[in-house]
């Protein structure tokens, strides 16, 4: 008689947890959280991690994890749930063997990924145990729909990108609802899921960054558009669209637009005083005297009126225009945290080509399983540059 066998269990998902670019000679002084977007893994990230690594900055480490991975769908708060749960455990860790010390940490997030951070700041800067040992250093979304994803299928080039433009937005928006599980609805303002990433307590977190950066494209994001992901009204970016444009062009040009100084001579005569230009010393070389400038978003007067920027978020099925007031206002209240820092980039011919259309939206973070040019490269350094410090510039530690 033969012994009869135990089926064996199906292998379990592991949860991973990675951490980089501490060494044994330096605790961890400033933890840089990295989050990936929908449909996303801790892979995505990587090319930002590693440029973080390479600048070698004593106590600095990078985290991810993994808990999302599969589970986007579920919608952005338990998703910020999930992570929340791994990051406060971390942080513990940390702590526990620093007692007397301070912690700085900062966010990166792509995409979705950004609103789950804000979120999960929200948590860290809500949670009494941590508050007074953490220091939240800069809040960094990377093409993060702040506004929502109404506009998805707009600005695409190159393959399918007519028909997403002629026939699809609508169609786009109602496969969101259905493919994307919770988060689709999240996402197209059909609820009151980002309204509560704009609510008090979340406003206050987000003004206890001691910066607050966005990086983002401003042509060609099919699937964030530069109306959702640069916290601009639309009569600021009548006026920075196509000077951007401009100063991404050419043969020796970047695809991250760096002001200069007639730019910010013409933000200071003619620009709203909502928007101006602030030296930026990544991009100043070795005299400041000669370098380049960031945009600064400043947060917009009581009164302001929304009429236009919600014009310019209207779709023909957003019945009385609710969804395009309800994205106005999340822009008046997310403005209203604090300055942000404003980062344009304009990949034109040199984007990705992905899932049959140009997808600039992969570069933004040189996204290395998926991209098909480099040239997001030089956006992910910058950016390292930005959530390390400006001290690292001269050779010092920012932290």
């Amino acid at each position: 008689m033969q012994e009869e066998k135990t089926p064996a269990e199906p292998a379990k998902k592991t949860t991973q947890h990675l951490n980089h670019g501490i060494d044994v000679q330096h605790s961890t002084q400033h933890l840089i959280v990295l989050n990936h977007g929908i449909d996303g893994t801790v892979k995505d990230m990587h090319a930002v991690r590693d440029a973080l690594v390479k600048l070698q900055a004593p106590g600095l480490e990078t985290w991810e994890a993994s808990e999302n991975e599969g589970k986007t769908h579920s919608g952005v708060e338990p998703c910020s749930e999930r992570f929340w749960v791994a990051l406060r455990s971390k942080i513990e860790s940390v702590l526990g063997t620093q007692a007397d010390k301070k912690l700085r940490v900062s966010f990166i997030g792509h995409s979705m990924g950004g609103l789950v951070l804000r979120s999960v700041a929200t948590r860290l800067h809500a949670s009494a145990e941590l508050r007074e040992q953490v220091v939240l250093d800069s809040m960094i979304c990377i093409a993060s729909p702040h506004l929502g994803c109404r506009l998805l299928g707009r600005g695409g080039k190159g393959g399918v990108a007519p028909l997403m433009t002629t026939f699809g937005p609508s169609l786009m928006r109602a496969g969101l609802r259905i493919i994307k599980g919770a988060t689709g609805p999240d996402l197209l303002l059909d609820n009151g899921t980002l309204e509560g990433l704009a609510d008090e307590a979340h406003i206050a977190a987000l003004a206890a960054f001691e910066r607050r950066v966005v990086y983002c494209n401003g042509s060609g994001d099919w699937l964030v558009n530069v109306e959702s992901a640069s916290l601009l009204t639309a009569e600021e970016l009548a006026c920075v669209l196509p000077a951007s444009v401009a100063g991404c062009k050419g043969a020796d040009a970047g695809v991250l637009w760096v002001p200069d100084a007639t730019t910010a001579a013409a933000a200071a005569a003619a620009w709203p005083a909502t928007l101006g230009c602030a030296r930026d010393p990544k991009a100043c070389g070795d005299g400041i005297e000669s370098g380049g400038y960031r945009l600064e978003l400043r947060p917009l007067p009581v009164g302001w009126d929304p009429l236009l920027t919600a014009r310019a978020h209207r779709t023909w099925d957003d019945k009385g225009g609710w969804r395009a007031q309800r994205a106005a206002t999340l822009l008046s209240r997310i403005r209203g945290a604090g300055a942000w820092e404003l980062h344009l980039c304009h990949f034109f011919q040199r984007s990705s080509f992905a899932g049959g259309v140009f997808s600039p939206h992969i570069d933004l973070v040189d996204l290395p399983h998926k991209v098909t040019q480099h040239f997001g490269a030089e956006v992910v350094t910058h950016l390292a540059g930005t959530a390390a410090g400006n001290g690292m510039l001269d050779g010092k530690s920012g932290i």
